[in-house]
């Protein structure tokens, strides 16, 4: 079985360099209005065990998160 066109899903920490890709994935994928606040996130992902989010990777290239 060929793995090259796998996705990998990366668990993001606190500060990961990653979630700079996902914040602008973030910002350009939502309006404004419907947006948090992005430090939000980085608070969660530091202090809530049960909130995780994931850099969504396809031949180390950063594609999405989840």
């Amino acid at each position: 079985m060929n793995h090259n066109h796998l996705i990998t899903f990366v668990k993001m920490e606190m500060n990961d360099p990653m979630l700079d890709q996902i914040l602008s994935t973030y910002e350009s994928s939502f309006p404004e209005n419907e947006r948090r606040d992005f430090s939000l996130f980085r608070t969660l992902i530091a202090e809530e065990p049960e909130f995780s989010v994931y850099a969504l990777i396809n031949e180390n290239i950063y594609i999405g998160f989840i």
